[in-house]
């Protein structure tokens, strides 16, 4: 026989089992979004190996001159990039194998002057071959000026590498260069390397690349063995 007290006893341990019963199904069906906020904050998976891409080529060679020079116009000035690399060199014989330094390729060329290994403006301008518009003035100061006037902003087009010395092996590097469109189109980049070697780079993008162990690698970058500082042009405040 069951007393009634044992009754009621036996009805409250069914009720709490089946509470207990209900509060851990509805725990399991929280919905997706209430779990994730109860839990800590996950870690972002890193990207898988093989998706990452190699980083693109820069262009460091600076802009392009829009002369649309002709084959032999660029062949005149390839010379004449020659010219200026011998200057470079005759200046450091002098300058404890340190070639010319400065902030533009003006201020650097501009030391030719003082040295008197040139009283030409023209060297550093590139041009048609026959234009005269826009050529330096021939006004070069004097000794007592530091030839101020020689190479003023807008009388240089030529780009140069500062920083180097001639007691280093640079690996065939860019030394003095431009970069010039031609006139079937394509932008041609003109350069004299530190070996004395010159080249001209053909290109539809402006990035002079060579192959170095089977890829293709932009002259100007470190992955070529570039070193020391590009110094560009001075160009005429209007």
């Amino acid at each position: 026989m069951i007393l009634i007290d044992d009754a009621v006893h036996i009805s409250y341990l069914t009720s709490m089992t089946k509470y207990a019963t209900c509060l851990m199904l509805a725990l399991t069906l929280l919905p997706l979004g209430a779990q994730e906020k109860a839990g800590p904050a996950k870690k972002p998976k890193a990207p898988p190996i093989g998706v990452l891409r190699p980083p693109e080529q820069k262009d460091l060679s600076g802009e392009v001159l829009d002369l649309k020079l002709s084959e032999a116009a660029m062949q005149a000035t390839l010379k004449n990039l020659y010219q200026i690399y011998q200057c470079c060199f005759a200046y450091a014989q002098s300058n404890d194998q340190v070639l010319p330094q400065g902030k533009t390729s003006n201020d650097a060329f501009r030391q030719f002057f003082i040295k008197g290994l040139v009283d030409d403006e023209r060297l550093f301008y590139i041009s048609e071959l026959g234009e005269r518009e826009g050529l330096p003035d021939g006004n070069r100061g004097n000794e007592k000026t530091g030839f101020a006037k020689a190479l003023e902003p807008g009388e240089c087009n030529i780009s140069y590498v500062s920083g180097l010395t001639t007691d280093r092996d640079y690996v065939e590097q860019p030394l003095i260069f431009a970069k010039v469109s031609g006139e079937d189109g394509n932008i041609y980049i003109l350069v004299v390397h530190t070996d004395g070697t010159s080249k001209t780079y053909k290109t539809k993008n402006g990035l002079a690349l060579e192959k170095r162990d089977g890829e293709d690698v932009n002259i100007f970058s470190e992955e070529a063995g570039f070193e020391g500082g590009i110094v560009r042009p001075a160009k005429k405040v209007k």
